[in-house]
């Protein structure tokens, strides 16, 4: 009789085992799941940090013919109307909107940078999750194995207990 008990209580002992094993790697599996999910958030962090960079710098570009061509319209405003815009209000109105659209462009390019700089960021810190998940991907699996030996240990131990005892 309690040899079939013996019997028994290995069995489950070895089942126990196995599904602390399958628990681990089914961890392991979610977690390489999300570094992976991560990975690619990072990459299209970063390409987005290209594509936003192109397209604002596209609309520096754009801004500064558009202010040239002010500037032509201005000029030749002062020009019809006989005023010369090298000296007096007519070079001060000319200098005053040239500075503030070198301010525009200069604010714009800064915050380009900026945006660049914290989409690069977000990227940086999606791929620090998944170097993250890979980890608890890797301690997850080892703790299966950890717990399946310490089951099959115990019953082990249990075993000859109950055998000697006998």
């Amino acid at each position: 009789m309690i040899e079939k008990l013996l019997i028994a209580s290995a069995v489950g002992s070895a089942v126990q085992a196995v599904g602390q094993i399958q628990a681990g790697k089914d961890a392991k599996a979610a977690h390489d799941f999300n570094a992976q999910v991560a990975a690619r958030n990072a990459e299209a962090e970063r390409i987005n940090a290209e594509r936003v960079e192109f397209l604002e710098t596209a609309e520096v570009e754009k801004f500064r013919k558009n202010y040239a061509d002010f500037a032509d319209s201005q000029r030749m405003a002062f020009a019809s109307n006989n005023v010369v815009a090298t000296s007096g209000t007519p070079l001060a109105v000319a200098l005053q909107s040239a500075t503030e659209a070198e301010t525009e462009i200069s604010n714009n390019i800064y915050n380009i940078k900026l945006g660049k700089q914290a989409r690069e960021e977000a990227a940086l810190n999606q791929e620090l999750e998944g170097r993250l998940q890979r980890m608890y991907g890797r301690s997850a699996e080892r703790a299966g194995y950890i717990q399946a030996g310490s089951s099959l240990l115990r019953a082990g131990g249990q075993a000859y207990g109950a055998y000697k005892a006998s």
